[in-house]
């Protein structure tokens, strides 16, 4: 519209008589003419562009061993790779769901989700099970009318879980979604078969990690004691703590992978002298932690004594309220967020302590009461 408006002026501009008019109307058309193919070229530069950008990842990913389709923002599909084209349906109408149409359920709502998080922060990624194993779908915004897809299968046996297998600890990977990703056999043993989500093993959710928790377990509902260690992308491990669990005692097992596990914990006697501290513990802790010692001297408590805390706990009183102590004789303020819980080992009670690094918390809370005086 705007160009027959140019071109109209142009030749208005012949048939003027007066030359300051005439003149005007030239001018002004010529300038319209102007930007009318300035704007035009403009749109063909950045389609261009588009198209070789699009072009140049195709190349890329062409002979990658993962499934690759780029796509553009209205989910038709540009182009895939030959692992794509191997693996995934081969779309009837050129959409970027039919693709998928196999794997997910409902495709529409999984990719319009990733799609909207790319726009807003450039990648996005989840975790999910589908009806052939646990796949990642990735998702990378290439420009603001493009993308690129990319599906990774998940490899379930990792070193953490093939160690858990081993010493028949209970344990699950989770994804961002709460997806339950894998099962190590103790896990599938104890809830009695292979779940797909969190609400199948836990009869309560969230769940609480370094607090008791109720497990659907194949003979009925169960107390277990949950440690969650965060992963990559959102997942997390979840164990299920000896001592808590049926068939498992943490006097068998002993302490031989909790020394691995990346979860700070210690055991306590119910007068609080410490009998174990894993390796996470003592680095969280910066010291050396003696056997033999009592948690009273290591725990400094912000409010009630440390020795009362435990003498209650181990009593059964305030398990699930998690305590803020400072870590007593190190060279800079360390404060920890403990959590108690009860275990039996060889008859007798003990406590586990789940410990995390509360410092940057307590920091940000001394800078708004010190804010507030001001």
């Amino acid at each position: 519209m705007v160009l027959v408006v140019a071109v109209a002026a142009l030749v208005g501009s012949l048939f003027i008589d007066e030359a300051g008019l005439s003149r005007g109307v030239l001018v002004g058309g010529a300038t319209l003419a102007f930007l009318v193919g300035a704007i035009k070229a403009l749109s063909w530069w950045y389609d261009w562009r588009q198209s070789m950008m699009v072009q140049s990842v195709a190349s890329f990913v062409e002979n990658d061993s993962s499934p690759s389709l780029l796509s553009d923002a209205s989910g038709a599909l540009l182009t895939r790779n030959r692992a794509a084209e191997d693996r995934l349906r081969t779309p009837v109408n050129n959409t970027l769901g039919e693709c998928f149409a196999d794997l997910f359920a409902n495709p529409s709502s999984i990719l319009f989700r990733l799609q909207n998080k790319a726009l807003a922060l450039g990648a996005a990624r989840d975790d999910i099970v589908t009806r052939r194993g646990h796949v990642r779908l990735a998702v990378h915004a290439i420009t603001r009318d493009s993308f690129l897809w990319r599906l990774e299968d998940i490899v379930e046996r990792t070193g953490q879980s093939t160690r858990a297998q081993s010493l028949s600890l209970p344990m699950m990977t989770v994804s961002a979604s709460g997806a339950i990703l894998f099962m190590n056999d103790a896990m599938r043993k104890l809830v009695g078969g292979r779940a797909k989500s969190l609400d199948r093993v836990f009869r309560n959710l969230p769940v609480r990690s370094g607090q008791m928790n109720e497990v659907s377990s194949g003979e009925g509902p169960i107390a277990c004691l949950v440690a969650e260690v965060e992963g990559t992308g959102g997942r997390r491990e979840l164990f299920l703590l000896p001592g808590t669990v049926p068939d498992t005692d943490v006097s068998r097992d002993g302490w031989t992978f909790f020394d691995e596990l990346p979860v700070a914990l210690l055991k306590v006697a119910e007068d609080g002298e410490i009998l174990a501290a894993n390796r996470t513990a003592r680095e969280l802790l910066r010291r050396s932690v003696k056997v033999g010692s009592n948690a009273a001297d290591l725990l400094e408590s912000l409010g009630r004594s440390v020795r009362d805390w435990i003498k209650d706990a181990a009593a059964g009183k305030g398990l699930r309220h998690p305590e803020f102590l400072q870590v007593a004789d190190v060279e800079d303020e360390l404060f920890v967020q403990v959590t108690l819980n009860r275990v039996k080992e060889k008859g007798e009670t003990v406590l586990i302590a789940v410990l995390n690094d509360a410092t940057e918390l307590k920091s940000l809370e001394k800078q708004f009461v010190q804010s507030q005086k001001m």
